[in-house]
């Protein structure tokens, strides 16, 4: 399962770029936006390399400052 907390801060800082859902997956060269979908309510996380991709559409440059000092992955 995934983890809330980690989807709503994916969220947060895709509202706060200005982004929606569908130009964020255009930027990541997905299909459709159900994938950020299931992100932002914690359905599912986005795999490692995405994750990096997704710091970098959103601005942020230490992950940590973002998620967290320890954050809780699910595996």
């Amino acid at each position: 399962m995934a983890n809330k907390k980690f989807g709503d801060t994916l969220r947060t800082l895709r509202q706060q770029k200005g982004h929606t859902q569908q130009q964020v997956a255009d930027m990541l060269c997905f299909k459709n936006k159900s994938t950020l979908g299931s992100w932002d309510v914690g359905k599912s996380e986005p795999d490692g390399y995405t994750l990096l991709k997704l710091c970098k559409i959103y601005g942020v440059k230490d992950i940590y400052s973002a998620f967290g000092k320890y954050p809780q992955f699910s595996m």
